[in-house]
């Protein structure tokens, strides 16, 4: 009967797994034993209740079972506690389809959707010229810069590439001694790419499963206090009072806060119109701990853009045609190889996002000395962004599934005023770049602070600076459901 029944869970056709290593190997040291233990927990459908089918790609019955307890027998090991502590099983756990074993989520796809994910991964993996593989196991194609993945996108195919803004900003003060920390490089040493080329991230099918379903974990953050909390979602900012704005300059502090399986956390700036969420647009850049893209507990840089809020545009990174890579040696999706460590050595990373006076194009600029990421081209955008910012956003952002308890945000502790800048995670010598390409200090009590969820996650504004710049602490533990939606 078990030998059947395990026969029966390998071939459901709603399973895809992209590591069938993996696969093989777990079943052969799970699948009786789990068989097993659900005899012997009695894990039927009397005590687990009712089978959503729409929960279930695999068709329901016992197959749902059998994977509701893999998850739950997985979680007991990874937190090494009893059946009590667990809480009670939600049919929400259920991890028939797409890659559950990884823990990557779950989507089941139908025969249509499989094969147009397997039209696009051919688009997105251009030939490379050359293949850099990191010391961390990333993979990137060196591909020819005018047929990357950008110029896919329909509003772009006649575009210009821009290897440069028309002038940089003015008055940024990188160059003074910080107090803060050390100043973090990232990218390739060896010279990167060729020249004429530039790095982009190997995409997978897994990769593009998972951008499927990631319209839940990219939201536009709310202009203003007042808007409500989005579900599986919450964020600990300060934003600028409604006006025009053409960029900004930060220091955002390094860390990596433990998340899991559908979870992230990360640090970002945000520029953004006041349109509805549905009609809105807008662009950010920061970094973030997301286990489900990049498959490591790493900080990454990101970037992403869209024009209706992420409701069907738009992308992190480069998962969709729309951001110009033009860096031959620091390319989106890149690890940052030195978190910040408690009570003990801080890195941060600068960060720039400008609007180019002459092309109106949104440049991402990095390090002490501007250096080039790549750019939004204004094409992209159809509304006042195409101009201007109407605001502007710094702090930390999370996402969680709703099975779990919410991720670390910053450092994992609560904000601290301390002048040492060694416990809260912080944003830094924040600066607003105005018409003119001029770059201004934020002044203390100019900003306003949003978090909607206080006993997770809070910000501590105005923040005790040693020198004459704008700083303010963010970030907390995180928690159960209950707590964190107040």
């Amino acid at each position: 009967m078990n030998a059947r029944f395990r026969t029966k869970i390998i071939a459901c056709p709603s399973i895809r797994i992209a590591r069938l290593d993996t696969m093989k190997t777990f079943f052969a040291d799970w699948a009786l034993s789990v068989l097993n233990q659900v005899k012997k927990r009695k894990m039927d459908e009397a005590s687990m209740g009712p089978i959503q089918p729409n929960k279930c790609p695999c068709g329901g019955g016992s197959q749902c079972s059998v994977f509701r307890a893999m998850y739950v027998l997985n979680q007991m090991k990874k937190r090494k506690v009893g059946e009590a502590f667990m809480g009670p099983i939600q049919p929400n756990n259920c991890q028939c389809g797409g890659n559950g074993v990884e823990g990557r989520g779950s989507i089941s796809l139908s025969k249509e959707e499989d094969l147009e994910i397997e039209r696009q991964l051919k688009i997105i993996n251009k030939p490379a010229v050359k293949t850099i593989k990191t010391e961390h196991g990333q993979i990137f194609s060196c591909v020819d810069i005018n047929k990357q993945p950008a110029f896919d996108h329909p509003l772009l195919v006649n575009h210009t590439i821009q290897m440069g803004p028309g002038s940089l900003p003015k008055g940024i003060k990188d160059k003074q001694a910080s107090l803060l920390g050390l100043s973090l490089e990232i990218g390739f040493k060896d010279g990167g790419c060729p020249q004429g080329t530039v790095p982009i991230r190997k995409i997978t099918k897994e990769d593009l499963i998972w951008a499927k379903s990631s319209r839940n974990f990219e939201k536009l953050y709310p202009s203003n206090a007042q808007t409500p909390a989005q579900p599986n979602y919450r964020y600990a900012m300060q934003y600028t009072d409604e006006g025009t704005y053409y960029g900004s300059r930060a220091h955002l502090n390094l860390w990596e806060p433990k998340t899991i399986r559908n979870q992230y956390s990360g640090s970002r700036v945000v520029f953004r119109d006041l349109f509805p969420q549905e009609n809105s647009n807008g662009i950010q850049a920061g970094w973030w701990v997301n286990n489900a893209l990049y498959h490591d507990d790493h900080a990454h840089l990101t970037a992403a853009w869209t024009i209706d809020g992420y409701g069907s545009t738009g992308c992190s990174d480069l998962l969709c045609p729309g951001f110009v890579q033009v860096s031959k040696v620091t390319p989106l999706g890149t690890i940052f190889k030195r978190p910040s460590v408690y009570n003990g050595s801080q890195y941060y990373f600068p960060i720039t996002v400008y609007l180019d006076p002459v092309s109106k194009d949104w440049w991402l600029l990095y390090g002490e000395d501007n250096r080039k990421v790549g750019y939004w081209p204004k094409a992209l955008f159809n509304s006042t962004l195409a101009r201007h910012s109407s605001v502007v956003q710094w702090g930390g952002s999370v996402y969680n599934d709703g099975v779990e308890p919410w991720p670390e945000m910053g450092s994992g502790q609560y904000p601290h005023d301390d002048q040492q800048f060694q416990k809260a995670c912080y944003i830094g010598r924040i600066q607003l770049i105005d018409v003119n390409g001029n770059a201004k200090d934020v002044q203390s009590g100019s900003l306003f602070t949003v978090t909607d969820a206080q006993y997770c996650y809070n910000v501590q504004p105005n923040a005790k600076v040693p020198q004459s710049y704008y700083a303010f602490f963010f970030g907390g533990p995180g928690g159960s459901g209950g707590i964190c939606s107040k």
